[in-house]
């Protein structure tokens, strides 16, 4: 009963502090990440490593990254749309304020979508992602069979 309580206790630090990796990417940079995104070789970030968007500078600290988000606009000359794939900070449940910001390369153009998501590499729609709370069971499961209960 012992081992069980200590994997489970080890599965959910895992998943408490493991943090979130998403697709960090433009289509206007990066032709791999418009609407057929074709995620082989599109960078992958730990979003807390990087740098939070500049609209979030007012809160004075910094927020947790929280999720993945994929806005796309009205493209640029030449384009369709704009797509742009990177972190998510703040309440998950409330994505207004990142969906309504503007993007520093295409500000004058509107929103068609945001979508933001909770599960490593999420903002795409090409793979079913295993989440971290997932994860936690699965460690919890593996490491009780491993402990012999």
């Amino acid at each position: 009963m012992r081992a069980l309580f200590i994997c489970t206790i080890l599965g959910i630090c895992f998943a408490v502090v493991s943090a979130i990796k998403c697709y960090n990417c433009d289509s206007l940079h990066d032709p791999r990440c418009n609407q057929y995104f074709s995620p082989e070789g599109v960078e992958q970030v730990d979003c807390d490593e990087l740098e939070m968007p500049k609209y979030l500078e007012k809160y004075e600290r910094r927020l947790p990254a929280t999720g993945c988000m994929t806005k796309i606009h009205e493209g640029v000359e030449g384009y369709r749309f704009f797509i742009r794939r990177t972190c998510y900070y703040g309440d998950i449940d409330n994505t207004e304020e990142a969906c309504e910001a503007e993007d520093p390369y295409v500000f004058f153009r509107d929103t068609l979508s945001c979508d933001v998501c909770n599960d490593d590499l999420c903002n795409t729609n090409t793979a079913t992602k295993t989440s971290a709370g997932a994860m936690a069971v699965i460690i919890t499961i593996f490491g009780t069979y491993l402990l012999g209960l």
